[in-house]
């Protein structure tokens, strides 16, 4: 038996949710194609990462001071992430960010390996 409809003690009835559209329909491109192949995307964002290094690198070579070489740190990541955010959104370039993530990984990998290899456990000095 189902109380009555202006009962205040029970809630109304639930709505029926619509249903979760995940994918665009047939025919719809949500995302600009590109024509630059998924592997010269991730080996330019590898090279931006680079650039980016050796910015810094310079900026120390040229002893530009505290300051300076903080100025040179901020401009060098927001142009990494200003051309990652731009690339991907407009361009659709998905390996852009990876090749960055690759780089960013290797840069921190890199030293400790080789301080591991110079002065690691098998090293006699």
């Amino acid at each position: 038996m189902n109380p009555p409809p202006d009962d205040p003690h029970h809630p109304p009835p639930p709505v029926p949710a619509a249903p979760l559209e995940y994918r665009g329909a047939p025919g719809r491109m949500d995302r600009p194609q590109t024509r630059v192949p998924y592997l010269i995307q991730v080996v330019i964002g590898f090279f931006a990462w680079v650039a980016g290094l050796s910015m810094t690198a310079l900026a120390f070579q040229q002893q530009m001071g505290e300051t300076g070489i903080y100025a040179v740190v901020i401009v060098a990541l927001i142009a990494i992430a200003g051309s990652a955010i731009y690339l991907q959104s407009f361009w659709g370039w998905r390996g852009y960010v990876l090749g960055i993530s690759l780089a960013m990984g290797l840069s921190c990998l890199v030293p400790v390996v080789t301080i591991l290899i110079l002065c690691g456990p098998g090293s006699r000095g």
